[in-house]
């Protein structure tokens, strides 16, 4: 079968050889055609891969997202209750100060009345040991929300890192398909042509 034209007989083309032609023909089209079909298919499979890993992509995207605004709502009432905490923290220094004046008047009468003022100074020194102690409890809350916060900020932040890259990874696997997809499509188009 090497022959691809036909020999001319005195009658004309010999009838063996254009059927043999058209059989070949056909048998290499219907190959090819095959063969096209198995390769789109396999395009297929792999573009919706790529559309599931695309679409758990964004899932993730909108998790990170979610984990974002909770972290924000919580940034905002840390806000707050660091402004109550700042609050708290002039009401209990003037309350001291107001201890500590107390207590200076109290040294002051506590001449004229000893076993008097002596009572009174043991009641305010109480009171601003009571103060101090709520303070440091208030010091200690303040310094583990504020771990808290920072340890859980960076566990976003790596989930963030960790999502970029996924999606990025999963980009470069799109775009290498769609090239290839591109390339199938321009060489069955040529062979098409032709």
């Amino acid at each position: 079968m090497g022959v691809i034209g036909f020999r001319k007989s005195i009658m004309g083309y010999n009838c063996n050889e254009v059927l043999r032609y058209f059989e070949s023909s056909e048998a290499k089209h219907f190959s090819r055609e095959k063969e096209l079909l198995e390769k789109s298919d396999s395009l297929s499979e792999i573009n919706a891969q790529i559309n599931k890993d695309l679409k758990d992509c964004i899932k993730q995207l909108n998790d990170v997202i979610n984990i974002n605004q909770t972290i924000s709502d919580q940034l905002d009432d840390y806000k707050t209750k660091q402004g109550e905490i700042q609050r708290l923290s002039e009401s209990i220094g003037k309350l001291y100060l107001v201890a500590q004046a107390n207590a200076q008047t109290i040294i002051d009468s506590s001449k004229a009345n000893s076993n008097a003022s002596r009572e009174e100074v043991a009641k305010n020194i109480e009171g601003i040991e009571n103060v101090q102690s709520h303070l440091e409890v208030l010091k200690d809350r303040l310094f583990e929300t504020t771990t808290k916060f920072s340890e859980e900020l960076d566990g976003i932040n790596d989930s963030l890192n960790q999502a970029k890259q996924t999606i990025d990874n999963r980009t470069e696997k799109i775009e290498c398909a769609e090239k290839t997809l591109d390339k199938l499509i321009g060489s069955v188009n040529v062979e098409v042509k032709a």
